[in-house]
């Protein structure tokens, strides 16, 4: 017959560790988790060693290991229940526990050797123990560490919160109950009364304290695990159930149909036979217990998942404020099951006051009045009646006054009006349980959501409102602007005709300084000295570029008022190319650059505008003598080839940063180093060259890198360029 004590072990062993397992599944990050699985590991192995140390069936090796496994296990089991201790209660080591925690692995391992228990012997049918040296220091440090453990709950209790203090309670009792038990049988009777005929019966108390650790867990929510203990609940009567058909059937076979004869064929045929049988029923068996646990533990269970995701989809399904305020209050009433629930939202200079939800409730004004001004000193978001301690009894009892049992704040997520929107009232729960830490936590990731919805429609309500106001002030200032855009026209065309009109007067002395400089420079009023020649060399290069900049300013003008035109003739390329270096050169030789060009023997003429070509080379070659370093190099290059030509002004100067080289073309726009070097830049001569240059058909040439240098250049295409064939008339 199999052993009861053994199956007995081994279920409640199997329904520790599961137990542990399943608790460590729940957060395995958890520290507190942890500690539950070592110490309940520790408890599951100490009730089989128990069973193994006494039994005098055991062999000698066996039964001597099992006895010093069993003192290692004990006193592992209480070190772990003082860590556990004090994570539930967060209270830090004191220096006689520091002491504890050193000593203790030290005395543990000490029980693997002949320290503690030295040998044991078979008295009265049992196996007795002759105990070491450091056997009575062993006991010593289990009354140590478990009058610290208590010390530790009782100390907690005294400052703890009520919930907390439940928990203590629980834990306290449990704990007594299996202690008296144990101590009695396993310490007592056999070392002090010397009778051993309950040391296996005695490991069995451990169900007190683990049985009031799960009511902890369910009544208490200590790790707020109910899923784990239905589960390991489920799992103990299938593991037990199963043992007991087990155990049964092998009774009767071996006791009726082989009357107390061995037959190992039969017996490993029933065996067998069980086994499939209990493969084959674990299935049913499992979800009969799952049915029956979750109508205790889970009578209000619910998908939060599924909760979530429908409350967003009624978030997004209307902006009318109540509307949306009855359908979320409904949605929560239909999972989380409260006798009522309702949403209000706070009156604010823009909008009254909204209360919406399941049914029609009136709260005292002047219970509000106090919950809105103590709110916001609250810690938490969802305020649950279970959970308030006792120094603030007035809020449990304006709570109670209304028949509320929770209520969620709806934060103001911006800095304008009261710190809380709104809130989410909960009745009773129709199970007449709790609210549960998931229904808490569950209710704040709905609040947190709903704030953000109720925030739109109230701001959807305000465009509403003021949607007529601002259509009409959208219709007087577009009027305005059209006022104004009409004057900025008028002032547009005033200053285009002031900058054409002052162009021209300006162009007219400026033509002829230009012209007597040129008549100087050229020995019309006599000869020159060096030094006379070279002023006036500068005098006349400035009049120049004067020159070109006013006509940047007559092509800008001209422009606006679509009066630029290209007046396209036969022109040598090359010719105008050669003529503007050559007036540069001097003015490049003085900033130390060498300006290099090799003009083509044989280049054709082409249909241009030769003025307007003439200030594009120019300010071209002008950039890149301002904008390069003495000591620099500046080659202009002019290439034609069947299909096309290119002109292109290459230098190594400063350059152009990439961030600004899309921009480098815009009317008046000047790049930043370009300002440093040369502030008296209008930012018009790449504007216009661009201008001129695909007005003829033309692309711009541009490439640079700040730094290294820059090339500026324009291509045509050279089919569209060549002056039309005439044919000489007879």
């Amino acid at each position: 017959m199999v052993n009861g004590y053994i199956i007995s072990s081994t279920v409640f062993a199997i329904a520790f560790i599961l137990l542990g397992l399943l608790t460590l599944s729940r957060n395995p990050k958890s520290k507190l988790n942890r500690l539950f699985l070592f110490f309940s590991i520790n408890m599951a192995v100490w009730l089989v060693t128990n069973f193994l140390a006494g039994s005098a069936t055991v062999p000698y090796a066996i039964a001597l290991l099992s006895n010093k496994l069993v003192f290692f296990f004990s006193g592992a089991s209480i070190f772990a229940l003082l860590a556990f201790v004090k994570e539930i209660t967060g209270r830090t080591y004191t220096r006689p526990e520091k002491l504890l925690s050193i000593t203790t692995p030290f005395l543990l391992l000490c029980c693997l050797t002949n320290l503690v228990v030295k040998d044991i012997y078979v008295d009265s049918g049992i196996y007795a123990i002759t105990f070491g040296p450091l056997a009575n220091f062993y006991f010593l440090l289990l009354i140590a560490l478990t009058v610290a453990a208590i010390r530790n709950l009782l100390m907690a209790r005294k400052h703890a919160s009520t919930l907390l203090r439940s928990q203590i309670d629980t834990i306290v009792i449990s704990f007594g109950l299996a202690l008296v038990g144990v101590i009695t049988t396993n310490a007592l009777f056999p070392f002090v009364l010397n009778y051993y005929g309950l040391t296996n019966a005695g490991s069995f108390f451990s169900i007190f304290f683990v049985g009031g650790a799960a009511y902890a867990i369910v009544k208490h929510k200590l790790f707020d695990i109910r899923l784990i203990v239905a589960r390991s609940v489920a799992y103990t009567g299938i593991v037990s159930l199963l043992a007991l058909i087990y155990g049964t059937a092998t009774y009767i076979v071996t006791s009726f149909l082989l009357h107390g004869q061995s037959n190992q064929i039969v017996e490993g045929s029933i065996n067998v036979g069980l086994i499939i049988l209990s493969a084959v029923s674990f299935a049913p068996l499992k979800r009969a217990f799952d049915r029956i646990t979750n109508r205790i533990f889970y009578r209000d269970a619910y998908d939060s998942q599924v909760l979530l995701d429908e409350f967003n989809k009624v978030l997004v399904s209307t902006i009318d404020l109540d509307i949306l305020l009855r359908r979320a209050a409904e949605k929560i009433a239909e999972h989380i099951r409260p006798d009522y629930c309702v949403i209000g939202v706070q009156k604010t200079n823009e909008s009254p006051r909204y209360m919406e939800g399941t049914a029609e409730k009136a709260f005292d004004e002047n219970d509000l009045n106090y919950f809105i001004s103590v709110s916001p000193l609250l810690s938490s978001t969802v305020v649950s009646a279970d959970f308030i301690d006792e120094q603030d009894d007035r809020l449990r009892q304006v709570m109670t006054r209304n028949d509320v049992y929770t209520i969620a704040r709806l934060k103001n997520t911006t800095d304008d009006g009261d710190p809380d929107l709104g809130y989410i009232v909960l009745g009773a729960k129709k199970s007449g349980n709790i609210y549960s830490k998931q229904d808490l936590a569950v209710l704040e990731i709905l609040a947190n959501e709903l704030v953000i919805a109720v925030q739109n429609a109230l701001r959807f309500e305000e465009i509403e409102k003021f949607n007529v106001t601002l259509q009409q002030k959208i219709e007087q200032a577009t009027r305005q602007l059209q006022r104004n855009n009409e004057k900025l026209k008028a002032m547009d065309e005033t200053k285009d005709e002031f900058i054409s009109m002052a162009s021209h007067q300006l162009r007219t002395p400026l033509t002829s300084v230009k012209g007597y400089l040129s008549m100087v420079l050229e020995g019309d009023a006599g000869e020159l000295t060096d030094m006379q020649r070279k002023l006036l060399d500068q005098a006349f290069i400035s009049s120049q570029r004067m020159v070109y900049l006013i006509a940047d300013l007559l092509n800008v003008s001209r422009l606006h008022t679509g009066k630029f035109i290209i007046d396209a003739a036969p022109a040598s390329l090359a010719d105008v190319i050669e003529s503007e270096t050559q007036q540069l050169e001097k003015t490049a030789t003085g900033r130390g650059l060498v300006l290099s060009y090799k003009k083509p023997r044989s280049f054709p003429l082409l249909m241009l505008d030769e003025t307007k070509i003439r200030q594009v080379v120019m300010n071209f070659l002008d950039n890149a003598i301002y904008y390069s370093k003495p000591g620099g190099h500046i080659e202009i290059i002019l290439t034609h080839t069947d299909d096309s030509v290119e002109f292109k002004v290459v230098d190594d100067g400063i350059g152009v940063p990439k961030h600004e080289q899309p921009q480098l073309f815009n009317k008046f726009y000047r790049a930043g180093n370009a300002k440093k070097a040369r502030p008296d830049g209008t930012g018009l001569g790449l504007f216009m060259a661009k201008k001129v240059v695909v007005a003829q058909g033309g692309s711009i040439v541009f490439k640079s890198e700040e730094g290294k240098g820059s090339t500026f250049g324009f291509t045509f295409g050279k089919a569209k360029l060549l002056p039309p064939i005439t044919t000489p008339s007879k």
